[in-house]
């Protein structure tokens, strides 16, 4: 009898974060492949794995590798992808995402834009948390302000001026040092409050933190606008917001002192957390989707010419300052298209002379 299957199209070490937290709710499913895109030859692979009485349900490629599996567009198998961070050049994720079946990303109303531009299976599955890890809440919250995550980069000024001007007033954990996943969960369990600040070109966003935050029972106080209010929080009930450093003092100051309040939201906001946002759910409902559609494919670029393929293939990698496959990518179009390859060269020119100052 056969087995449907999982494969991710990503290599092992690369399943941390939202990747290893999808391949473990998948694994409570069903078998899970983890294959790197580079040397991926779909075909075999269906092959071996229906001689183990396996079927690949669908080939998902999570992003974090940066590398396109060739030959993507002709799987006959359905494809999707994720875009975790889709704010970030979303037009660009967009003409990536049509090389797929499915495309989810992970902020609210892209899954929209990228239906009316085209892509007529965008899904929106927002962050989610390993309930797990977030099971045996810690007997007692030592700091009153805990953080986890990076303070380095641009885009990152506003939350290193905040977190760190925090850190010099209020009991918390070591702000500076990297922790794993695990450590993560006991640092925001043994916190009254976690202060969240996106990145500076995207302060709304609901990021993986917000819902680890809240999955450990500590209070979540966030930047003002959030895309929480999309995905059924409520400021007030499940989590509270600040506009200004004085505001945001104000409120520290308030639910440091005020432990039944603090608690009351926290506790609703863990509650919704492990019930409606967690990979176990997020995972079933990609599969129920599938199901649904019985192995319909619905990428756009499985209808399209080989010359728009390989622009959107140059695209990715030049992008990515993949520089060897966007070669290999160039040399394919200028056997397409003699002109094409003299409007898009320059194009890999700029991505050469970036590389380079990225690697200084």
């Amino acid at each position: 009898m056969t087995k449907e299957c999982i494969i991710l199209l990503c290599d092992e070490t690369e399943l941390n974060r939202e990747r290893k937290g999808y391949y473990n709710a998948f694994s409570k499913i069903m078998p899970v492949f983890c294959i790197p895109p580079e040397t991926i030859n779909i075909d075999k692979i269906i092959s071996l794995k229906s001689a183990e009485g396996l079927k690949p349900l669908i080939a998902l490629h999570p992003e974090g590798s940066y590398t396109l599996p060739q030959n993507i567009e002709n799987f006959q198998v359905p494809t999707a992808c994720f875009q975790i961070d889709t704010y970030n050049a979303p037009l660009s994720r967009l003409k990536w995402s049509k090389l797929f079946d499915y495309v989810f990303v992970f902020h609210p109303k892209f899954d929209e834009l990228f239906r009316e531009h085209g892509h007529p299976k965008s899904i929106c599955l927002p962050h989610a948390v390993e309930a797990d890890i977030f099971q045996n809440l810690k007997e007692s919250r030592i700091y009153d302000i805990g953080w986890v995550g990076s303070l380095v980069g641009r885009i990152y000024s506003l939350r290193r001026k905040y977190i760190q001007s925090l850190s010099q007033k209020y009991k918390m954990n070591d702000i500076d040092r990297y922790y794993q996943p695990s450590e993560m969960a006991n640092i925001y369990m043994q916190s009254k409050i976690v202060v969240n600040i996106s990145r500076d070109d995207y302060p709304q966003d609901a990021n993986l933190r917000c819902f680890e935050v809240m999955a450990s029972g500590a209070l979540l106080i966030t930047t003002k606008p959030t895309e929480l209010e999309y995905f059924g929080f409520i400021e007030g009930d499940h989590y509270i917001t600040f506009k200004s450093r004085n505001e945001l003092h104000n409120k520290l100051d308030f639910y440091i002192q005020n432990e039944p309040e603090r608690e009351r939201i926290s506790s609703n906001a863990r509650l919704l957390v492990l019930d409606k946002h967690t990979y176990d759910q997020r995972a079933q409902t990609i599969v129920n989707v599938l199901n649904r559609d019985q192995g319909s494919l619905f990428a756009p670029a499985r209808r399209w010419q080989k010359l728009d393929i390989s622009k959107v293939y140059y695209d990715y990698y030049v992008k990515h300052l993949k520089l060897d496959p966007a070669i290999h990518t160039l040399n394919r179009i200028r056997e397409i298209s003699i002109f094409e390859y003299i409007k898009l060269l320059p194009i890999l020119m700029k991505a050469f002379i970036r590389s380079i100052q990225t690697f200084k």
